[in-house]
């Protein structure tokens, strides 16, 4: 156990004198432990996929900006009334 230790503050003291000189040693087990996992390659998507994924992120988008008129304002689906004159109209030309 104390040949452990010694071992141990031993490299510490290696891993300091590097550090110092600009240079650090890390045992390949704090070396996994502070690096991070490197990221996954990226898919290449096909321009069919690409353009779906695209539509798909508009049609989300455009749902949460979407809100509906109010209530008073008249909707451009609606149909508006006609009244009694226009019906009636006859063209000039059949007018004759």
């Amino acid at each position: 156990m104390a040949r452990l230790r010694a071992e141990t503050e031993e490299a510490r003291a290696t891993r300091t004198e590097g550090a110092a000189d600009g240079l650090a040693v890390i045992s390949s087990d704090e070396e996994e432990a502070e690096c991070p996992p490197a990221p996954k390659e990226a898919r290449v998507q096909s321009p069919e996929e690409e353009w779906q994924e695209r539509l798909r992120r508009a049609e989300v988008e455009e749902e949460e900006l979407w809100q509906p008129p109010p209530k008073h304002v008249e909707s451009e689906e609606e149909p508006r009334p006609q009244t009694a004159d226009r019906r009636r109209a006859v063209p000039a030309s059949d007018a004759g």
